[in-house]
């Protein structure tokens, strides 16, 4: 976050408002629940954090370390627009620069155990457990946020509490959420083979697809959403279903050996290896292109059948979803 938001400069004769103002806007309470007196009381709150190199003993090697460097924190009150003790007080008190770190300490707790804090996580872990396009029960949303509530926000129990819930295992609620570029490759490898197929192979199909691994486009991290398509984006993930499904050709003929009697008896097969959300205009397509041809379940036909039907059903809208 220092890195990210500039808090590396921030001094008390030069405050830097991006990381207290993120903190509010992106991390805990949302747009709307915080002032821009608000914005600079933070940036002073966070004054002195920053950044040292650290060298490694042997090798030679460096890398970041947190560092809380007092000469340059300001030890003046800072005041709030909302509650930062459970006294009510908006106050953050002055404090000698030496325990000045514990402002900024204060402030994340104070923003942690913040009501509006606690819903809009429980909105966050419902979209991307349960749903992002059936919207959620105020009720379950006010249960969870309960839950992070009186358990100080350790996340433990708010997710258990999720994943126990009759909303999570609402079959009406499965293949709701649109998958990342990372978790349809993963799903797709899983389900329709591996072997012989190297990882690697992955990272340049994820960057066209909008994913670079570790490397998220802003503070912010990768958004949920829509905002994974587009045709381009699209074109990537149906080039990856074709290039892993003729990969794993030889493979899903004979793990589909069973199914060789006829073209129905293929697509469900494969629809229960590979599982999209599917529809009966799907299942439809799929029997017309099985039965394409005149049906003789050689070891040639289901090759090609198979490796076909796998490329549809992963380049399908059905398996866009989780």
């Amino acid at each position: 976050m220092l890195i990210w938001l500039d808090g590396n400069t921030n001094t008390k004769n030069n405050p830097q408002e991006n990381f207290g103002r993120e903190l509010m806007e992106l991390f805990s309470r949302g747009v709307g629940f915080y002032t821009e007196s608000d914005v600079y009381a933070a940036a002073r709150v966070f004054t002195g954090w920053n950044l040292r190199i650290v060298r490694g003993p042997t090798d030679g090697s460096s890398a970041y370390s947190f560092i809380y460097n007092a000469v340059n924190h300001e030890t003046a009150p800072k005041t709030f627009s909302f509650p930062i003790y459970s006294d009510g007080s908006t106050t953050i008190p002055s404090r000698a620069a030496s325990a000045g770190m514990q402002d900024g300490i204060d402030l994340i707790n104070a923003l942690a155990m913040h009501p509006e804090t606690a819903r809009r996580v429980a909105g966050k872990l419902y979209a991307y457990f349960v749903s992002e396009t059936i919207p959620p029960d105020p009720s379950f949303i006010a249960r969870l946020a309960t839950t992070y509530l009186q358990n100080g926000s350790n996340m433990r129990p708010v997710v258990q509490s999720l994943l126990e819930s009759a909303q999570f295992m609402d079959p009406a609620v499965f293949f709701t959420r649109y998958s990342w570029p990372a978790e349809y490759v993963v799903r797709s490898m899983k389900e329709t083979g591996w072997t012989g197929f190297s990882a690697g192979t992955t990272l340049t199909p994820l960057v066209n697809m909008g994913q670079q691994l570790f490397e998220p486009p802003d503070v912010a991290g990768w958004d949920l959403g829509q905002s994974w398509f587009s045709t381009g984006k699209m074109l990537a993930r149906m080039n990856f279903a074709s290039t892993l499904s003729l990969n794993q050709k030889f493979r899903l003929a004979t793990a589909a050996a069973s199914a060789k009697q006829s073209p129905d008896a293929l697509v469900n097969f494969m629809l229960t290896r590979i599982t999209p959300a599917s529809s009966n205009s799907m299942i439809g397509d799929l029997n017309a292109y099985a039965a394409s041809a005149a049906w003789t379940g050689s070891d040639a036909q289901m090759q090609t059948k198979a490796s076909g039907l796998a490329h549809l059903i992963l380049g399908s809208a059905g398996y866009q979803f989780v």
